[in-house]
Formats: C-alpha cells, sequence, structure tokens
C-alpha cells in the first residue's frame, strides 16, 4: 500500500497539436554544465553562501504574443460544468468547450521561452548584468568585491552570494512577481539531480550517488572492481554473438549523463561504450557490467572544489592515434580552474576524422580543446578575472608543440596535408595567450580520458581530476 504525501495535478495543453510556425521562437536557454562548474569553483574558493530555489507554476507566467484556442476533452468539460454550470453555454457540438490561453500553459510551445523573458526582466530589474556568452548566467560585483551570481535552468535556479542578505533581498524580490517560490541552502542542497554539499573546510562537493545508485539498483550489480577501465575495452568484439541492444544503451546513456557531469573518472569507458550503442556484443556488455561494478564501489565519488585554492587556469590534453576500430583517434582534455581543485570541463571524445599520424590527432585534440579553454576565459573576464597570459597547456607530442609554435605556411612533408583547421593554436601562440608545454606521458592528466588506465596510474590521475584524494 502506498502512502502518497500529496494528489498534484496540472492542467496541460498538448502542443503537439498545434501549427507548426518557422518563425515562431520556442528555444529555452539553460546554464551550460561548464558554467556550472565554473561557479561552483568560484563559490568554493570565495567562499560564497549557495542557495537553490524553484519557481512554481512557471510557465503560468508566460506572455505569449501569438493566439492559442485549446480544445478541452469530454471528460475534462463535464467535470468542468459539475462545478461550474454556466459554463455549460460555452459547449461546442461535439459536447467540449474551446477556451483561448491567455497565460502559456504547459504544452505550449513557447512557454518555457515566454517564462524566461519574464524571469529575466525580474533579475535585470535587481541589477543583475545578463552574460553575453552564456544567457542562463545572471552576476553582479560592487566596489567591495561582493558578488552574486545567479544561474537559470528553466525554472530552477542556483543563487551564490558573498553576503547571505544579497541573497534574501533577490528572493524577496522574485516572490513579489512570482508567488510560489520555494528555496533550501544550507551545507547540503540539490540542484538538476546534482547533490551539492559544503564540508567544514569550506570545500564544495558534488555527486550524484543517489542517481547512480539507481542505475546499479536496476542492473542488479553486487560486487565491485577496482577500476572504471577494463584491458578488453578496445579489443574487437564483432565476432561475438550481440547482446540486448535496448538494454545496452539504456545503461550507457544514462551512465554517460553522469559521466559528463560529476564523474570524469568513468568518462573514458562510457564514451568508448557509447561508440557501439547501434550493435553491441556480448563483449560490450561484458565492458559494460565492469563499469557497473565500479560504480557500485564508488557511489559517493564525486568532484571537489577547494576553498583553499588559488585561482590558475591550466589545461591538459591528449590524443590516441588510430584508438578506434575504424581508424579514428580519441581526443581527452581537462581544464582546471586552480590548483588542487576538480577540472571544471572534462572531454573524452572519439574524433571525427581520420587522422595520418599521431601528431596530427594531438592536434586535432590541441584545436577542440583551446576551443572551450577560450569560452571559459571570456566567461571568467565577464565575472572580473583577467587570467595571468599565457595559460599553460600540458601536451606530451613534441611535434604537435613544434607545429602549433611554427608558422603553418611553409610545412612540407607530410605536414602539408593536415587539415589548416588543426593549426589554429598557432594564433593563440603567437598572441601569448598560450603556451603548449612538453609534460611526460606519465604525468599528462589527459592521459587518463584517452585510454585505459589500471592500479596506481589510474588513482593517482583520478585524485587529480576529481580534485580529492580521499574519493
Amino acid at each position: 500500500m502506498h502512502n502518497f504525501e500529496k494528489y498534484k495535478a496540472r492542467l496541460a495543453a498538448c502542443g503537439n497539436f498545434a501549427k507548426y510556425n518557422p518563425d515562431l521562437d520556442t528555444e529555452s536557454p539553460t546554464v551550460s554544465m561548464t558554467v556550472f562548474f565554473l561557479c561552483l569553483e568560484t563559490a568554493a574558493r570565495e567562499k560564497l553562501h549557495k542557495t537553490a530555489a524553484d519557481i512554481g507554476g512557471a510557465f503560468l507566467y508566460g506572455i505569449s504574443d501569438q493566439q492559442h484556442l485549446m480544445r478541452f476533452s469530454k471528460s475534462v468539460t463535464e467535470v468542468l460544468i459539475a462545478k461550474i454550470p454556466s459554463l455549460s453555454k460555452y459547449m461546442c457540438n461535439d459536447k467540449c468547450i474551446v477556451v483561448e490561453l491567455k497565460k502559456t500553459l504547459y504544452g505550449v510551445r513557447e512557454a518555457s521561452r515566454s517564462f524566461f523573458e519574464v524571469l529575466k526582466t525580474e533579475l535585470i530589474k535587481f541589477k543583475l548584468i545578463q552574460s553575453k556568452i552564456d544567457k542562463c548566467l545572471f552576476y553582479s560585483k560592487d566596489t567591495n568585491g561582493n558578488r552574486l551570481i545567479v544561474l537559470v535552468y528553466v525554472d530552477d535556479l542556483l543563487i551564490m552570494s558573498t553576503r547571505k542578505q544579497d541573497t534574501e533581498a533577490l528572493l524577496v524580490a522574485l516572490k513579489s512577481h512570482f508567488k510560489e517560490v520555494t528555496t533550501k541552502n544550507g551545507p547540503h542542497i540539490s540542484f538538476l539531480g546534482m547533490e551539492i554539499a559544503t564540508d567544514t573546510q569550506d570545500n564544495v562537493r558534488v555527486n550524484q550517488s543517489s542517481y547512480l545508485s539507481t542505475i546499479v539498483e536496476e542492473s542488479g550489480t553486487t560486487s565491485s572492481a577496482a577500476t572504471a577501465s577494463t584491458d578488453s575495452l578496445m579489443k574487437d568484439h564483432s565476432n561475438l554473438p550481440a547482446c540486448d541492444k535496448k538494454s545496452f544503451y539504456s545503461t550507457t546513456m544514462k551512465l554517460m549523463y553522469a559521466a559528463v557531469r560529476t564523474r570524469p573518472d568513468i568518462l573514458y569507458t562510457v564514451s568508448v561504450l557509447a561508440s557501439r550503442v547501434s550493435t553491441p556484443t556480448t563483449g560490450d556488455r561484458a565492458s559494460l557490467d565492469h563499469l557497473l561494478r565500479y560504480i557500485y564501489g564508488t557511489l559517493d565519488d564525486g568532484l571537489v572544489y577547494r576553498h583553499d585554492s588559488t585561482w590558475c587556469v591550466s589545461l591538459s590534453v591528449d590524443a590516441s592515434f588510430n584508438h578506434h576500430h575504424d581508424a579514428k583517434g580519441h581526443s581527452g582534455f581537462v581544464i582546471f580552474a586552480s590548483d588542487g581543485s576538480a577540472g571544471i570541463l572534462s572531454k573524452s571524445l572519439k574524433q571525427k576524422t581520420v587522422a595520418n599520424s599521431s601528431c596530427e590527432a594531438e592536434l586535432i585534440a590541441l584545436h577542440e580543446a583551446v576551443l572551450h579553454l577560450i569560452y571559459i576565459l571570456n566567461i571568467y573576464q565577464e565575472l572580473g578575472y583577467l587570467a595571468s597570459v599565457p595559460i599553460k597547456i600540458g601536451q606530451d607530442n613534441k611535434a604537435a608543440i613544434l607545429l602549433s609554435q611554427s608558422d603553418p605556411v611553409n610545412f612540407k612533408g607530410r605536414s602539408k596535408f593536415i587539415n589548416r583547421l588543426y593549426f589554429s593554436v598557432h594564433e593563440h601562440v603567437q598572441n601569448g595567450v598560450v603556451e603548449l608545454v612538453h609534460v611526460g606521458t606519465n604525468d599528462t592528466i589527459a592521459d587518463f580520458l584517452t585510454k585505459s588506465l589500471i592500479g596506481d596510474k589510474f588513482r593517482k590521475f583520478k585524485v587529480v581530476l576529481m580534485g580529492s584524494s580521499d574519493n
């Protein structure tokens, strides 16, 4: 027998029946995960107070400039007339009632977009500045250095401030317009399914233990493994029998959701498994089961951003040449914002083109990594941080470093066949924005994101990548 805390009903429109309008803007901005972790790192370093807020009935505040007619079903019409008999005069021949919407109900295509515009107006009224790079980042900083940062994800807000009274003042302003605003603060809060905890040393820890626990329970896993990597991951399993495609796809994609957020230690393994979801074999399933056993033993692991760290942006990048069965390479890179803290962005992805050499594979990875680095530097600049340039980029391929430092115009030999696109790093080197530094393979953190590692090397890199020695 189930014990219900409350019953909840919501009137929603079937927007899928609406006539398609190519000129209608239905996009609803949501804060990027890169900005989210960037701001968490800032919150830890500057000891900002954190509050999660949720706006109830959010879409009802949106005002649409389009006409929307909604037809109630017969069952809903009967309930309405039973409650308000006078509505019977509006009944159509088919025993239904048609109404014109004055608010953007749930289900209306532009509902979330309309709500965002209303919310944006209220935040700007509060003297917050909307980021020009991420529309869902709002911030302010006074002459005394007091910060107020607001991240928006549809109707969920994460508010971070130097002073509690700034957060409270913002919530009062929001509640004056949005009648139902629920909040949660303190050392443990939840945002977008992630648990954010502040420990006694003011370090910020973020994980998805509840989410991963559900996946592990569904899989029936009852034992643990030492690492996320498995030796059989890159073996050719094409001659093995196929496994249950639906189950393999579902579990892999669920794990990907956690891997790209709070679990970079499983990011490489999940990215390889994700490349095989179309035709998985029993060998791939065995690798997935191994990964689930590792997660079973590390459910509480997550990212740690340290309060006592020093802001210093750096990048580690690596690539594996001819890594996949179709001869494509694999890129991996991680961007750190402070010493001792977890990375704010980790990527492990199959390269889109076939490289002709290990040097070219490294240049492809460098190109992708520096694009993200410049994006992050621009966000920090908006928040008032000016990085000490050049930014150090750790790289273990001396040829890639040499080609990135040299003028690519007069390249000869095999280098002349490399796509000019991948020499974009050269411009940033010449402008003094970045500096490529040779780092041995055994010390290249991004190596963790391009191949299977085991034993001490796995544990060593995991500590650096996730910002904690006690994960």
